[in-house]
């Protein structure tokens, strides 16, 4: 096996890594491990500053040896994701074996659970465990080339963080190649990896598969939720987490499994999903593990549920309810100010009470005990707000000024009181639809496209708070993005938006889309024109909805057979082109980017940096490395226009871009 060229990973001299390490001096060490040591060090770069970086040094009577260094270096060479550790060299001078990586500064995963104990909240443990699916499923994937990787040693040890907490996965050794376009994709080798975290199907069948991968990603998972190690003793024997935890989980004790410290901080739901998706990982028949691909939407999913119990107090929204109970139920305090109901289903219905001197209390009631009578019956679409017509015409000063037009329906700002929504001069920010009825839409059909609103929450898609009916009007009112549409960007300078950004725009705008079609939207047709597309100060991507009728169901377009996901695959498309070109694409032009007329005609790689400048935006000033990422986002393009082309691995791909313009 040949060593990589320098374009790919540099060569470091020995005496280069002496001087990175003092001579490897052992108060630099950061790890150790059966192949050796892992040293902090400090590499002088051209400008005659430093970075630092993590130098591994092999024993040359290790148990990896030379094989595991040279397949260490091939694969991470060839491998470049925002959640999977860089390497930046290498040295075999002397005989020696010495990777060369990025830094993280945080250290192991294993450190803070296992060692340290850091108390690590809820929303970091969720990012960690996304940010390693995201660096395995880029792996298994093929990462845009035609071979993937089998990991064989996913580890709470092998997963490093950076100071911002981000996860990467590390230690590549172990990693086999396979062709990404077989189904089935078997690694025959002798067995090697972790005990605690290796598949039971490896000592049946000797056979490595992605699926290996996604079995120790469960243990992980464990690790994080329970905070025990994969194996640990219990008593005077040792007990393997991952038959513990899936025991527990199928007889539904998940209560044993969960760490002390998140049973208060995390709402029940959310750690039965966070559990579910765990248990499927370890499941028995490797068929019925997920891929990598799914668990990162499920984790996604996840991530932008807001299930904290800090949100319970809200109240759903307007209803009728009275109960009776006994009066030694429990005492009320004298201090006791405000109470407020909400449902948590399973039979009961959870009260909430806030006292004036913050000593909160709660209690859980029998519902046979109560009564529920109907309210309301325009409120059937749970966490919508029914706002009156004269609370918007107070916040928006009767509706004076017409922001913006989408279609034929005017959008208006409106202010209201962060707490109660009531109309306010500062506070919260509305942006108000008014749409108008030619034949009203049935109350049943209308409750529906609300209620599928209402479940829209993810951080790319522009958030629907409420509604109102008045007459023959309708009013839809979501949260307020004071920043311009993607189309008004990309009609400005390209300094206001430069390359970089607008691949940013599209993984939120992909991100969004998957989390649509997760939640079982296949079948809608989603308009993705840059009228649609707004974006904050951050350059966050809002899919908006504001047209109702866009959310009715339809069969596929001009009956081509294609599914709503295909068809937003190819709207995609469209989008990367009118972003990369910098204005808007007529109808004749989509047509024939779909036929492969236009600009993609012929392979791709043939085309020279020429014409690829013709392309891209004429305002952008296209670097070498520039114009290869231009190509990169053609490839996409043309993939999405093909067939066989999903959004996971469209945003996938995007994510690859990105991560290489931002790395240093």
């Amino acid at each position: 096996m040949a060593l990589p060229s320098e374009q790919l990973c540099r060569h470091y001299s020995l005496d280069d890594i002496r001087s990175a390490t003092q001579n490897f001096n052992d108060t630099l060490v950061v790890g150790k491990g059966g192949f050796g040591k892992v040293y902090e060090g400090h590499i002088k770069i051209e400008n005659s500053s430093s970075i630092t970086v993590a130098i591994k040094r092999f024993e040359s009577i290790s148990n990896q040896g030379i094989p595991e260094f040279m397949a260490e270096i091939e694969t991470l060479s060839k491998l470049r994701h925002a959640h999977l550790v860089s390497l930046l060299g290498y040295c075999n001078d002397d005989q020696e074996m010495i990777i060369v990586y990025e830094y993280m500064s945080r250290g192991s995963l294993y450190d803070h659970l296992h060692k340290s104990n850091t108390p690590l909240s809820w929303s970091q443990r969720l990012k960690i465990s996304l940010g390693a699916a995201r660096g395995l499923d880029y792996l298994h994937t093929g990462a845009g080339t035609k071979h993937g990787v089998v990991h064989r040693d996913v580890k709470s040890t092998n997963i490093l963080l950076d100071e911002d907490w981000e996860a990467k996965i590390s230690d590549f050794g172990l990693a086999k190649n396979f062709p990404i376009n077989q189904s089935s994709t078997y690694v025959h080798t002798g067995i090697k990896g972790t005990f605690g975290y290796m598949d039971p199907e490896i000592f049946m069948t000797g056979k490595f598969t992605r699926k290996t991968d996604v079995f120790a990603f469960g243990v992980v998972m464990f690790e994080l939720l329970s905070g025990r190690q994969a194996v640990h003793l219990d008593g005077d024997e040792d007990l393997s987490l991952a038959i513990w935890a899936h025991d527990c989980v199928k007889n539904r004790n998940l209560d044993e499994v969960v760490a002390v410290e998140l049973r208060r901080e995390v709402s029940t739901k959310s750690l039965k999903e966070f559990s579910q998706i765990a248990y499927r990982c370890l499941d028995s028949d490797p068929k019925e593990r997920p891929t990598m691909s799914e668990v990162v939407v499920a984790l996604q999913l996840l991530e932008s549920s807001p299930e904290k119990f800090e949100d319970c107090a809200k109240p759903a929204g307007i209803f009728g309810l009275t109960w009776t109970m006994p009066s030694n139920y429990f005492a009320l305090p004298k201090s006791l100010t405000k109470m407020s109901l909400k449902s948590i289903g399973d039979g009961y219905i959870k009260s909430l009470m806030n006292s004036n001197n913050n000593s909160d209390c709660s209690s859980s009631v029998p519902s046979e005990d109560s009564e529920v009578l109907p309210g309301n019956e325009q409120m059937q679409a749970q966490e919508l707000k029914i706002f009156s017509y004269t609370d918007l015409e107070r916040s928006t000063s009767k509706f004076k000024k017409c922001i913006f037009e989408v279609g034929q329906h005017c959008v208006f700002k409106g202010w209201v009181h962060e707490r109660n929504y009531s109309p306010s001069k500062r506070g919260v920010g509305l942006a108000i639809t008014v749409m108008y009825f030619e034949h009203r839409p049935k109350h049943v059909q209308l409750e529906r496209e609300l209620q599928v609103m209402g479940e829209f929450r993810h951080p790319n898609l522009q958030r629907l708070l409420g509604y109102c009916l008045e007459g023959e009007k309708f009013y839809l009112v979501h949260e307020l993005i004071e920043k311009r549409t993607l189309k008004d960007y990309l009609k400005g300078s390209a300094q206001e938006l430069p390359f970089i950004m607008r691949v940013k725009i599209a993984i939120g705008v992909v991100s969004g889309l998957v989390f649509l079609h997760h939640k079982q939207m296949i079948d809608e047709v989603w308009s993705l024109s840059t009228d649609y597309i707004r974006i904050d100060k951050d350059f966050n991507a809002k899919i908006s909805y504001f047209d109702l009728a866009r959310l009715v169901r339809r069969e596929s377009v001009s009956g081509s057979g294609n599914s709503g996901a295909q068809c937003d695959i190819r709207d995609l498309g469209y989008l990367l082109m009118e972003m990369l070109r910098g204005k808007s694409m007529s109808k004749k032009e989509q047509i024939n980017l779909g036929k492969r007329k236009h600009y993609l005609s012929g392979q791709i790689s043939d085309m020279s940096d020429e014409m690829i400048r013709k392309v891209v935006d004429r305002r952008i000033k296209l670097s070498v490395p520039l114009t290869e990422r231009s190509r990169e986002l053609l490839y996409i393009i043309q993939n999405c226009i093909g067939q066989g082309y999903s959004l996971e691995q469209a945003l996938d791909d995007l994510e690859q871009i990105y991560s290489r313009m931002t790395r240093k």
